[in-house]
C-alpha cells in the first residue's frame, strides 16, 4: 500500500498538534478525509518518528521530551517525570 500522506501534511500534523494537549490524529486527519486506520504504516512510521502524546497527561510533544518512566515501564514527557 502507498502512502496516503505527503511529507507536507505530516509536517502539518506535527506543527498543529505539538503542544496541544486531548486532541486526537484523528481529527488532524478528518479534514483530508482520513482516520488513523487509513494511514499506512510508513505514515505511522513518520509520525511517531516526530512526535508522541504522553500517556500520563495526554500532551503531544516531539520525541525527544519524553523519558522512561521506571514506575510505569512507558515513555512520558519531561514535564511529568520532573511532577512526579
Amino acid at each position: 500500500m502507498t502512502r496516503k500522506l505527503t511529507n507536507e501534511q505530516i509536517h502539518e500534523i506535527h506543527a498543529h498538534l505539538c503542544g496541544t494537549c486531548g486532541v486526537s490524529i484523528d481529527s488532524e486527519l478528518e479534514p483530508l478525509g482520513l482516520t488513523e486506520d487509513d494511514l499506512t504504516i510508513e505514515d505511522l512510521r513518520e509520525i511517531d518518528e516526530a512526535m508522541m502524546v504522553c500517556p500520563n497527561c495526554g500532551w503531544w510533544c516531539d520525541t525527544d521530551e519524553f523519558g522512561d518512566n521506571e514506575e510505569s515501564g512507558e515513555l512520558w514527557c519531561d514535564e511529568c517525570l520532573r511532577d512526579r
